[in-house]
């Protein structure tokens, strides 16, 4: 039981009634002050821990220790605050007295705690408010002002959870203050690590900052205690056909909501390694804004540890050569991005880079606008290349604007651009996934694994510039691709540099204007057609290709034939369906020479 201390007061002396010693059950209602035998003592201890015994003699009402008989043999005695001749209420601790006396068995009271007003006011009766000191916690002043601000609300071991408050602005300065705390906190005793997390909790409501929140401590994560994704497409929306915006242009965001609309700031940049962020929206509503103003960025150079879910990150002006990005980065994208939206120009590495970097990020079930997702290569002539390696993307797509009517995805995406994309390593592997034209490393080696994908025309390692030549080396299994993907090629003046070394399986493109040039290739059960008269389906390269049970087309009545070589080079062509048999029965052209079964 907690006493004030400092005050007069009355003890319970014992917590049983007292009892006979002769019969071991009698009570004894009527013992005295002075009773034969009464020895009675105090025992106290401090809150450092020492221990003191102290006698008490017990006095007739008006002592300073009256005894009196409260029913039932319980008895109480009176304390003073101070002046008394032997204990006083005038310290903080733990006290309780023991007792005995002639004809009764030994006794105990409670234990009493002493402790200041405020205590009892705050914790007993609810009549006051506890203190903080604000001069240091933990050493830590900027933590003990925090508190002293009350400028969140809850603050356990472990988590922070940002106060509510009457405006954006004011609950953007509460978002602050509980991140300044979260990183002062000690979960379980011990410092905050990438193993020994913190978290900032954040109720649903719209946060607005006037200055950038820098997220610079491993461990420390950002959690929506309502977790929306935001940002996701209903079921009036229609993808564009005819150019119009993509409905990823219109901000949704969910009912949490980080934002700036000062154009001269990122809205939130990450400057360590490993952190989580789940369910609230991260967006940038300026407009105009200046060169390198981000909703997210990620200014770290790494941020391999970091996990992303059901995020929504907008940028009311995306733009490549601003590095106006609804994310951006300062060098790789890494990380685990798990059901996140964003609008265009998002999760890319290229023109905003600057140095050599790397995609190798794991993106599951996102979605972004246009020119999203890997990013293209270099800055025109800087000399500074990147590439994606070691990344998965499962069931990803890019919505939004086209290049080539029909086409709703978003274009220049996963290693895509208006010319050149970035290139793609054998350790890769895309699952399900969707862009438009000029996507899935554009104009560059396309080595990884690709399942079930999907991009609009020129994709999948095409070139659509000889000087930036495309190669797809990788591994697709039924995938579609528009016209000249999977190493194909758009016309151009100059020498064709587009090649198609990879295998195939499953795959369709239809309606190129000029051969796919195939080195090593195997292609299996796919449909590949050229529309342009007098050109061929196939041009072979070496003799180590493999075409089998695939529909080759060309021209009909054209010139075109569907497997040719420029010189004397052999195949194995088995199972495989041809057109334009008036102009090449066979479908092989008079320098090649088939090492397979006859076609059907």
């Amino acid at each position: 039981m907690k006493i004030t201390v400092g005050i007069p007061i009355e003890l319970a002396v014992n917590v049983l009634q007292l009892t006979s010693s002769s019969d071991f059950q009698s009570a004894k209602p009527s013992i005295a002050h002075d009773e034969p035998g009464m020895n009675l003592s105090w025992l106290f201890q401090t809150p450092d821990g020492v221990v003191t015994q102290t006698q008490v003699t017990p006095t007739a009402p008006g002592g300073d220790y009256d005894w009196t008989h409260v029913g039932e043999a319980m008895y109480k005695i009176g304390m003073p605050a101070s002046g008394g001749g032997s204990i006083n209420n005038d310290a903080k601790g733990c006290g309780w007295f023991r007792g005995t006396c002639r004809g009764v068995l030994p006794w105990a009271s409670p234990i009493f705690e002493f402790v200041p007003e405020n205590i009892t006011g705050a914790l007993v009766k609810g009549t006051s408010k506890l203190e903080t000191d604000a001069v240091s916690i933990d050493g830590n002043r900027l933590a003990a002002q925090v508190l002293a601000a009350k400028n969140f609300a809850t603050h356990d071991e472990a988590y922070v959870v940002v106060a509510e408050a009457a405006t954006d602005a004011l609950r953007g300065t509460a978002l602050g203050a509980a991140y300044a705390a979260a990183k002062a906190l000690t979960p379980g005793g011990e410092e905050i690590s990438v193993t020994n997390r913190a978290a900032v909790l954040i109720p649903p409501g719209r946060y607005a900052l006037t200055s950038t929140l820098d997220l610079n401590t491993d461990g420390v994560d950002l959690i929506a205690l309502v977790p929306e994704m935001g940002g996701a497409r209903m079921l009036t929306d229609c993808d564009s056909l005819d150019g119009g915006a993509s409905p990823l242009s219109t901000y949704r965001p969910p009912s949490t909501e980080i934002y700036a609309t000062i154009n001269t700031i990122s809205t939130v940049t990450q400057s360590t390694a490993n952190v989580r962020m789940v369910g609230f929206a991260i967006a940038q509503l300026a407009f105009p804004t200046a060169t390198g103003c981000r909703a997210l960025y990620v200014s770290a150079t790494s941020n391999e540890g970091s996990v992303y879910q059901d995020m929504y990150f907008w940028h009311r002006a995306p733009g490549t050569f601003t590095s106006a990005f609804p994310v951006g980065f300062a060098k790789d994208v890494k990380g685990v991005w798990i059901r996140c939206i964003a609008n265009a120009y998002a999760w890319r590495v290229g023109h905003d880079v600057g140095q050599e970097a790397v995609f190798s990020a794991a993106m599951y079930d996102c979605q972004a606008g246009t020119d999203s997702f890997l990013g293209d290569a270099e800055i025109s002539g800087s000399g500074v290349t990147t590439r994606a390696t070691g990344c998965v993307v499962i069931r990803c797509a890019s919505i939004g604007a086209y290049y080539t009517a029909g086409n709703e995805y978003g274009k220049g995406s996963f290693g895509g651009c208006s010319l050149f994309g970035l290139n793609i390593a054998a350790d890769c592997y895309f699952e399900d996934s969707i862009a438009g034209v000029n996507s899935f490393g554009l104009g560059s080696i396309n080595a990884g694994t690709f399942v079930r994908c999907r991009g609009g025309d020129y994709c999948f390692g095409s070139t659509i510039r000889n000087t930036v030549g495309g190669e797809f080396s990788g591994k697709a299994y039924d995938c579609i691709g528009g016209k000249a993907s999977f190493g194909g090629e758009k016309p151009w003046t100059g020498d064709s540099t587009g090649k198609l070394s990879g295998i195939l399986v499953n795959c369709i493109s239809k309606d190129s204007e000029l051969p796919w040039r195939a080195e090593g290739a195997t292609i299996e059960g796919c449909l590949l057609t050229v529309v342009a008269d007098g050109e061929d389906c196939i041009i072979l390269l070496d003799s180590l290709s493999r075409i089998h049970n695939s529909t080759l087309l060309v021209l009909e009545t054209g010139t075109g034939i569907p497997i040719n070589a420029a010189s004397a080079l052999t195949v194995s062509a088995a199972g495989n369906r041809f057109n334009n048999s008036d102009t090449d029965p066979d479908g092989l052209g008079a320098n090649v020479t088939n090492l397979g079964i006859t076609q059907a």
